[in-house]
């Protein structure tokens, strides 16, 4: 039971220890004797503003003693305490001498059980004295009060304002250290963030370079390709002389002379009509006979080349010593031709 109850009491202790207290908690403890930063822990908010040390200073300092019964009496009928009014003075008047004999632990001389009406009969000669006392001073005990409550209101503001600031000032710091936390992880992300650029980086110059070997090898293969090419442009330009050359040196004197006399026969006999004929310089003749002299001469050499290609070219072959590789045959498997023997002679 004893450790059942020890328990108990440290777990209300640790509640009550970290129970976030509010502003009537706060007044209630510095009614006790104890200051604010007793109920509080200021000394974070201090560390971080450290000439805030004088506010704490002022804010110790506040006292809230137990409200007397005359600011419940003002608070409870909210009267004036300016009036006029005989009937609200007696009335405030019959309260606050009650207070007053309850504060001095008399309240069993004084008349409280029956109504305010009947109360002033029923005083004795000294609280009656007491009463016209009170009633005398009655505004001055009444500002007294107020100004009693007034100081009470502003203090607890002030408490509530300072309680409030302290706090912003937690969420202040919460917030700090969560930026913090944030830029930290942003500052990480922006590392990582560089170390994979300048990876890819360091990917897209080395894939650059292979580029640029590709490209260097392709040019070199270029270079290499084109050699052939142009030697065989060459041969076939070599080709095209030896053919030329083979045609004008075979058929060019077959060619050439009849092409001569042709020529000689064309030239003489259109000088001689020239000559003889007047009109034969303006006529259509003329026209024709140059036309069949023009046809004759290209139609003889092309008539000789085609008629001659085949030989040309298998002459030039041979010179050149570019034989056709043979041929062979492979027959069918499973046929042999039988050898042809003599032919029998048919009988008769």
């Amino acid at each position: 039971m004893l450790f059942s109850f020890l328990f108990l009491c440290a777990s209300d202790q640790s509640i009550i220890e970290f129970e976030e207290p509010t502003a009537d908690i706060i007044i209630g403890q510095m009614r006790s004797g104890k200051k604010f930063s007793d109920v509080i822990d200021v000394r974070p908010f201090v560390n971080s503003f450290p000439t805030a040390k004088e506010l704490v200073e002022i804010v110790d300092n506040l006292e809230f003693p137990y409200q007397s019964c005359y600011s419940d009496i003002l608070s409870r009928l909210n009267v004036d305490c300016n009036t006029n009014d005989p009937e609200e003075q007696r009335y405030l008047a019959l309260h606050f001498t009650q207070c007053y004999f309850n504060i001095t632990n008399r309240l069993d001389e004084f008349p409280y059980d029956i109504a305010d009406k009947d109360k002033t009969p029923q005083m004795s000669s000294h609280v009656y004295s007491i009463y016209t006392v009170m009633k005398t001073h009655l505004r001055n005990l009444c500002h007294f009060a107020k100004q009693s409550m007034f100081n009470e209101e502003t203090s607890r503001q002030l408490i509530n304002l300072f309680k409030s600031v302290i706090d912003s000032s937690k969420t202040i710091e919460d917030m700090n250290q969560t930026m913090n936390s944030s830029f930290i992880s942003l500052t990480n992300s922006i590392s990582t963030i560089s170390e994979q650029l300048k990876q890819g980086q360091h990917i897209l110059m080395v894939i650059r370079n292979q580029t640029i070997t590709f490209e260097t090898s392709v040019k070199a293969m270029t270079e290499v390709l084109k050699k052939p090419l142009e030697h065989l442009a060459n041969v076939k330009a070599f080709f095209l002389m030896v053919i030329v050359s083979f045609f004008i040196s075979m058929f060019l004197p077959e060619i050439l002379l009849p092409m001569l006399l042709l020529t000689a026969v064309y030239f003489f006999g259109e000088k001689s009509l020239s000559n003889y004929f007047e009109w034969w310089e303006k006529s259509y003749f003329k026209i024709g006979l140059k036309i069949v002299y023009f046809a004759v001469c290209a139609s003889y050499p092309l008539y000789k080349v085609s008629k001659n290609f085949v030989n040309i070219t298998s002459f030039i072959l041979k010179f050149l010593r570019i034989k056709k590789e043979p041929v062979y045959r492979i027959p069918r498997f499973g046929v042999n031709p039988l050898p042809k023997g003599p032919l029998r002679p048919r009988a008769y």
